[in-house]
């Protein structure tokens, strides 16, 4: 222990009064400081970690309207190619793969790009996948009603089963641009035997809008060292809707092809 005053360890307690007297400068007080003989670059390290998860926290509290449900970008080339890539959030960024350290942005560098597949670390992925919790975006008044009642399944109102919602959803995603492997990946993870696309609730009215490039590159901008002349961006923002509801099916746009792409696609549930 030592002085707060002199930071002289000559103390001596009154064990009556619990009080502490340096014997170097005759203060006295109540509570000593406990020397820490921890690394500076440890202190450094550990005030860093507080400093994140007090900002981690105090973001979750702003930005918890919606949370983005696996994200997953995907980069192609031509040739073998080295990337990095920035990702911002408006918010907080809970999941990320592979890991980076991050808690509204996160760097993916000294990434590998080869024959449609992602490297780094000596390790392979088929896209980069995220999950954070953000600001909700603004969207148009145009998408798609997704409805279950009496275990009864319809999409605009028309009846349907687990197979024609997968239909379905491949037909939309492909209309918007995702190659076969993406919208694959999309129907294994939302169509799932848990059907990740109910939310957890076993009746419900959804109003399933899509989010245009710009609102999603306002709220999770990308930032590349390669240029992508094909950059398609496919999430979808779910929430509950008044039953009854109708929505406009939205235009799909023209697709443009390109030896360099980047694609992405996800859920956001408000």
């Amino acid at each position: 222990m030592e002085c707060p005053e002199c930071n002289s360890r000559k103390l001596t307690l009154d064990r009556r009064t619990k009080i502490y007297k340096c014997k170097n400068c005759k203060a006295t007080f109540d509570t000593p400081i406990k020397i820490d003989k921890m690394n500076p670059l440890t202190i450094t390290l550990i005030a860093t970690l507080i400093m994140m998860a007090i900002t981690a926290t105090l973001m979750a509290y702003l930005y918890t309207a919606v949370v983005a449900m696996k994200p997953a970008i995907y980069l192609y080339t031509p040739k073998e190619e080295k990337e990095q890539l920035k990702l911002k959030v408006k918010g907080v960024i809970t999941t990320r793969i592979p890991f980076r350290e991050g808690v509204s942005s996160i760097l993916w560098d000294n990434l590998e790009l080869k024959n449609g597949k992602i490297f780094s670390n000596d390790r392979k992925f088929d896209y980069l996948f995220y999950e954070s919790e953000n600001t909700i975006p603004n969207h148009e008044n145009t998408g798609w009603v997704l409805k279950r009642q009496n275990r009864n399944l319809s999409w605009n109102r028309t009846p349907v089963d687990k197979d024609e919602l997968s239909r379905i959803l491949r037909d939309i995603l492909a209309k918007y641009g995702l190659f076969e492997n993406e919208i694959n990946d999309f129907i294994e993870y939302w169509l799932d035997e848990d059907m990740k696309i109910f939310f957890g609730k076993d009746e419900f009215t959804f109003g399933i809008y899509l989010i245009s490039l710009e609102e999603l590159n306002r709220i999770f901008s990308i930032e590349t060292v390669l240029e992508y002349p094909e950059y398609i961006r496919v999430q979808f923002l779910v929430k509950a809707i008044d039953d009854g509801q109708v929505l406009a099916e939205p235009e799909f746009p023209g697709i443009s092809r390109s030896e360099y792409a980047l694609h992405e696609w996800g859920m956001m549930k408000g």
